[in-house]
Order: C-alpha cells, then sequence, then structure tokens
C-alpha cells in the first residue's frame, strides 16, 4: 500500500520550465518581400543560421 505522500505524488501532473521569450517589434512592411518594402522574419527573430529551430517554431506555431 502507498504512503499518503508517495500516492499524492504520483497524481501530479510534471512540471515543464516555461520557455524563454523575448517579443520583437514588428518591422515595417511585408514578411517574405525584399527591404525597403519588407522583411525576412527568420533574419528579424535572429534565427539566420538555425534554420532547424526557425522551422520547429512555424510548425509549432501553425499547429496550435
Amino acid at each position: 500500500m502507498y504512503s499518503t505522500g508517495q500516492h499524492e505524488a504520483q497524481k501530479r501532473p510534471p512540471t515543464f520550465e516555461k520557455a524563454q521569450t523575448k517579443l520583437i517589434v514588428k518591422p515595417n512592411g511585408l514578411a517574405g518581400r525584399a527591404p525597403p518594402r519588407g522583411y525576412n522574419l527568420q533574419e528579424e527573430m535572429g534565427l539566420t543560421d538555425n534554420k532547424t529551430k526557425y522551422t520547429s517554431i512555424a510548425v509549432s506555431k501553425s499547429s496550435s
């Protein structure tokens, strides 16, 4: 038989660390258009060198 402490610990949902988020101001222009009329979203997010991370964010946001 379980003691009360063990049983309650098993019922608790797992805890997750909050992801650090940093909001960016929407740049002037349209996403995907060349400057001066637009901007590259991946570049504005600071993920130019990290396509894997950018793709995972884009996919997770579109699935919500």
